[in-house]
């Protein structure tokens, strides 16, 4: 990859997410942070690409379709988070961003840049290490054949040869089209889509990954830088060293984190966690439970796997909090965020069962 095609990948997978995140925290009253913006407009960004790219696929559009309404969204949203940046600059009213607490002891400083000394190791090995296997044959594949031939899962992985359905492994793809953002990113920087998937992906993960548990440790350690700090290490020591299965979350986000599933396991579940926590402290706050229906469709994109456990999950903790807080309210809010989940079920049974 050369200067520009780098630039490219920092302005669309980190810059652009950022400035996109500002109107998710204004429309849900949240004071943003750097690290809030970045998951919010990722967040944001990965649900709208689940909304728009089934019925794209359903309907047989083009790969450039897909990639052309993305980029308006995203243009919309960085336009408007920049006029509401620039409201903050002029004004200072509008848009407050977060503080920390005031004062940094020794022990907050050493635990701190320890945290950032890890995050960038892992940031460091995942770009000049790479880990290859089977499955590359099909989503890096997927992406590439999307590019060439401009058509969206019609094109059979092993043999490169145009499908008129979606067979196989394929069907799966209907439903969670995640190959689509690694080939709309590589289509705008000009990389490889391999380079995408390999290089770009699992750095923004890695970014994404660690700002999730930080604000998660938020939630378990209010307050507290320390624990904060020691929370995000333990967390990253456990990815480093929990090599103990092939299949396990572990050594997919460490060795796989371009994989949909992977992020499923490594981020999103911890997020939907985070967010859950939210919930039982506050079940009349309408912000967290939007954040989940984000949160479910973003896991819908990712994978088959995250429309199954993402289900799971809110209709889970729905039925523990709504016994213990005698709430019906958390009842329909889990409802409504797990009918994406049936929906998207339905639409792959229909398909495989037509293929």
């Amino acid at each position: 990859m050369n200067a520009l095609q780098i630039s490219g990948a920092i302005l669309f997978m980190l810059i652009l997410p950022t400035l996109g995140g500002i109107p998710i925290c204004a429309l849900i009253k949240k004071r943003y942070t750097l690290s809030s913006a970045f998951m919010l407009g990722l967040l944001s960004e990965f649900a709208f690409c689940q909304l728009i790219f089934v019925p794209l696929v359903l309907l047989r559009l083009s790969f450039a379709s897909c990639a052309n309404v993305l980029l308006i969204y995203i243009i919309i949203m960085t336009l408007l988070g920049a006029y509401l940046y620039w409201i903050h600059i002029m004004y200072g009213k509008k848009m407050q961003p977060a503080k920390e607490p005031a004062g940094w002891d020794i022990a907050d400083i050493v635990l701190f840049a320890g945290m950032i000394a890890l995050i960038a190791f892992i940031l460091y090995n995942t770009i000049v290490l790479q880990h290859t296997d089977d499955d590359d044959s099909r989503f890096v594949v997927n992406a590439v054949d999307m590019l060439r031939t401009n058509k969206l899962f019609l094109t059979d992985p092993a043999t490169g040869a145009g499908l008129d359905y979606w067979k196989g492994e394929l069907a799966k793809d209907v439903t969670s089209p995640w190959a689509i953002y690694p080939a709309c990113i590589a289509r705008w920087t000009g990389v490889r889509a391999v380079a995408a998937f390999h290089s770009l992906i699992p750095v923004q993960v890695v970014i994404l990954a660690s700002f999730v548990y930080y604000a998660l440790a938020e939630r378990l350690f209010p307050g507290e830088r320390m624990s904060k700090s020691m929370f995000v290490i333990f967390v990253w020591m456990i990815n480093l060293y929990g090599y103990y299965s092939l299949y396990c979350g572990e050594t997919f986000l460490m060795t796989r984190g371009w994989q949909g599933k992977s992020i499923v396991a490594g981020v999103g579940i911890p997020a939907m966690i985070m967010l859950f926590l939210d919930v039982y402290h506050d079940l009349s706050q309408r912000s967290s439970y939007v954040l989940l229906m984000l949160l479910n469709l973003a896991m819908c994109l990712l994978s088959g796997m995250g429309i199954i456990i993402g289900a799971i999950m809110v209709a889970s903790f729905t039925l523990v909090y709504s016994l213990e807080k005698k709430s019906t309210q958390i009842v329909i809010w889990g409802m409504l965020i797990c009918l994406p989940n049936i929906l998207y079920y339905a639409i792959y049974t229909i398909v495989k069962a037509a293929a």
